[in-house]
């Protein structure tokens, strides 16, 4: 989560508009005595009765986000966190989507009734919404994903996959680069616009197969203007399969939708506007060359993708009856976005509705998968963020 903090800024003309009003003192007509509750000293909405350790620091109160190590205690809970990070005892092949949320540092739970920051629920779901994935190996909370992807904070990540969501060697991996896990929804998001600006003459998108979806509801705290998250996207579909109709796409929907966002809801695309997939201008780790009438100069290489899987099915598919090179695949195949960091605008103590999903288009063959880790929050006391969400390519260290 966003490090550091300073002090909160006092009350008063500059205070945020998107904070709930504090409620109304009473008059001298009721003889000294109110009805209302007591009044937030600082305008956070949280006072004394409510647990405010401080009501006179606007951004501190029990719907905050307690950044860890820096020796203030921002929610209210008896002292300052140790850590924001709780994946480490987590099961690879854990079925409770709350797991999946611990694996990318939502560690805190909340509830309808009390106004702490937090998770609200979490399911296994469909891009629409609307179904179950296939299988639970279509995700996976990994130590790695080969030996170039570690986790971007704490000890685990989240992967979500049109196959199966395992590394080479990582129990349940399987060398089939076309695994069929069929989802019992087969509905694209709503709104989804299959459409990719940089592929004019290929046909939209009209159909899904393989598809999960990880669905989060969470409560924003109550000293953050941004939530970021880290993303990385991986398909075998590189090189041979560019602007055609079988494409697979991972997208990050959020409700409410964001202004300056898709019309549904995505927020991870590239400077075109285009959602994740093997079609965009973010895949930076290939072979370089042209494909499908596009140049990718492919800057970081293909070095690492090793071991993550994509290199499994080097060279020509084997086929029934034993048959070879019936998709024409070429030696040097398969591509990465790398890591990249997605951050969007939010109001303190909204609540929001995270929908992270990947699917197969036109077809099962040829699997995908994209890794997800390190969700935090930029705090109010830091500079604003983007107005409209923002995916920026993360340089290797």
């Amino acid at each position: 989560m966003s490090a550091g903090g300073s002090a909160a800024p006092t009350a008063g003309a500059g205070q945020d508009p998107l904070l709930k009003p504090p409620p109304t003192a009473g008059t001298a007509a009721d003889s000294g005595k109110t009805d209302e509750p007591p009044r937030a000293a600082d305008n956070d909405g949280f006072s004394v009765v409510d647990g405010d350790c401080d009501d006179f620091a606007e951004l501190t109160n029990p719907g905050a986000f307690d950044v860890p190590g820096n020796g203030v205690d921002e929610d209210c809970q008896g002292g300052d966190a140790i850590s924001d990070s709780c994946d480490d005892t987590l099961n690879m092949a854990a079925t409770d989507p709350l797991e999946a949320a611990r694996a990318i540092e939502l560690c805190q739970m909340a509830t309808d009734k009390d106004r702490r920051w937090g998770v609200l629920s979490a399911r296994w779901t469909t891009p629409d919404g609307k179904g179950e994935p296939g299988s639970h190996m279509m995700h996976g909370i990994l130590p790695n994903l080969g030996t170039s992807y570690m986790p971007r904070h704490g000890n685990s990540l989240l992967a979500l996959s049109s196959g199966v969501a395992r590394a080479s060697g990582q129990m349940g991996a399987t060398r089939d680069c076309s695994d069929s896990l069929p989802a019992k929804s087969k509905g694209l998001p709503s709104g989804f616009n299959g459409k990719s600006t940089s592929c004019e003459d290929a046909d939209e998108v009209t159909t899904i197969e393989d598809a999960i979806a990880l669905e989060v509801k969470l409560r924003i705290p109550s000293n953050a203007s941004a939530v970021s998250f880290d993303t990385a996207f991986f398909t075998d579909e590189y090189p041979d399969f560019i602007c055609t109709p079988f494409n697979d796409f991972f997208q990050v929907i959020v409700d409410p939708p964001r202004p300056g966002g898709s019309k549904d809801g995505n927020v991870v695309f590239d400077q075109d506007g285009n959602s994740v997939s093997v079609n965009n201008s973010l895949l930076r780790v290939c072979a370089p060359g042209e494909h499908g009438g596009k140049m990718f100069s492919c800057p970081l290489g293909a070095t690492s993708l090793m071991g993550t899987g994509i290199d499994d099915c080097m060279g020509s598919l084997l086929l029934p009856g034993g048959l070879t090179g019936g998709f024409g695949r070429k030696a040097a195949y398969g591509a990465s976005t790398g890591w990249l960091n997605t951050e969007l605008a939010v109001r303190p103590g909204e609540v929001i509705t995270l929908r992270i999903m990947i699917w197969d288009s036109g077809d099962s063959a040829l699997d995908s998968v994209s890794i997800i880790d390190h969700v935090r929050f930029r705090l109010r006391s830091e500079p604003p963020p983007p107005e409209r969400p923002k995916t920026t390519p993360i340089t290797p260290s």
